[in-house]
């Protein structure tokens, strides 16, 4: 994924009407294709897992995932009683994606008067930086499909992860989901989890993009699966 995470801990983005603002102010479409460039390499997804993983897969939260209402946005921020001052946006050359990404976003947000100012590090001070609530406000980062809900770091208040997660509904929900005794019914708790954060919006699923892995016409037998599977994999002479 192509992820915006939010500073909840302090500052503007505790508030999540100004988060939701944020996400309204996006055109989710225009910072994929500012990343990514051809549209084979970058995909619209609400959801924090691929189609093809049909144990998991949700489109719940697709009716705000790209609403694109600049007016609602506005009113929202408003609400949130922003005062004109300036976000910090973290992000790193190093990763060229993430800071086309965050340039594309700093423009989409003066749209609805926000004031947006990149830090642009290497990807260890980032890091480092990203530590520290009193250092910024947004930050971009990449993050792996997982396989169960509970790898999602961001979602769970316990991992204090940074961007600080604090969601009892979405904590109550990924218990019940370990709880769940068949897959349907932790499906249908996931699909209830993912349109929570959509609401409370921990971060912002920008949408999903492919990495181009290149192989020889020898090569038999290799997929590709967040990395390389190895398994019956053999090179003809």
């Amino acid at each position: 994924m192509q992820m915006l995470v939010f500073n909840k801990k302090q500052g503007l983005f505790s508030d999540v009407k100004a988060r939701q603002a944020v996400n309204y102010a996006l055109d989710k479409e225009l910072v994929l294709r500012s990343s990514f460039g051809d549209e084979r390499f970058y995909k619209l997804e609400p959801s924090l897992f691929r189609p093809e993983q049909t144990d998991w897969y949700s489109d719940a939260g697709k009716d705000v995932y790209n609403k694109k209402d600049l007016e609602l946005a506005k009113k929202l921020l408003k609400e949130a009683n922003y005062n004109g001052e300036e976000i910090v946006i973290l992000t790193s050359r190093d990763y060229a994606y993430q800071y086309n990404a965050a340039v594309a976003t700093q423009q989409l947000l003066e749209k609805i008067g926000i004031k947006a100012k990149l830090e642009v590090y290497d990807w260890g001070t980032l890091l480092e930086r990203r530590g520290d609530p009193a250092l910024w406000d947004i930050f971009f980062t990449g993050w792996d499909t997982s396989v169960i809900p509970h790898q999602y770091g961001f979602l769970d208040s316990k991992a204090q992860w940074p961007g600080w997660t604090n969601s009892p509904e979405i904590d109550k929900l990924l218990s019940e989901i370990q709880a769940a005794k068949t897959q349907d019914e932790a499906k249908e708790l996931y699909s209830q989890l993912q349109q929570k954060m959509w609401e409370y919006l921990p971060i912002i699923n920008i949408g999903t993009y492919s990495k181009v892995t290149g192989v020889s016409d020898k090569v038999k037998g290799f997929r590709d699966f967040i990395g390389p599977v190895l398994w019956n994999v053999s090179v003809e002479e």
